[in-house]
């Protein structure tokens, strides 16, 4: 009548993770990361998050047997590559634009030099030519003498 009879081994239970751990001959923080991040079958007591756990073998030799096997030669995700690629372009532009920010400051500091420079040689040129006021600062050495 039933189509299929299950051996006491594989309805046999599995009541703590250091046992599922045996039984898949991985360690006990393996095992609890193959749970949360590849749906290793285990319920838990009580329904709660940080219970105890359990397992059924015959279900943990079905999710292994559906679960795809890692080889040897890790693939290299295009995604990774390219977020990879993505890090070193944001990082090239960030090293570019804090050299632009350093020669920005250094050009304007040079500017407000040459500027200081043209209204002191402007100054010169028109007192030389004809009789127009000295330049500012002869003006202000004058009235600082005179004090």
């Amino acid at each position: 009548m039933y189509a299929l009879l299950e051996s006491p081994a594989s309805t046999e239970v599995l009541s703590s993770w250091k046992d599922i751990a045996k039984y898949l001959k991985r360690g006990v923080r393996t095992v609890q990361r193959w749970e949360s991040e590849l749906a290793l079958p285990v319920r838990r007591r009580r329904g709660k998050r940080r219970a105890g756990v359990s397992a059924i073998r015959a279900e943990i030799d079905i999710w292994l047997s559906t679960c795809p096997t890692v080889t040897n030669e890790p693939e290299i995700d295009a995604t990774l590559v390219s977020n990879r690629a993505l890090l070193q372009q944001t990082s090239d532009l960030i090293a570019q634009s804090r050299l632009l920010q350093s020669n920005h400051a250094r050009l304007r500091a040079d500017l407000v030099l040459f500027r200081k420079e043209l209204v002191l040689s402007v100054h010169r040129f028109v007192a030389t030519v004809g009789g127009l006021p000295p330049e500012p600062a002869a003006r202000n050495r004058e009235s600082a003498k005179a004090a």
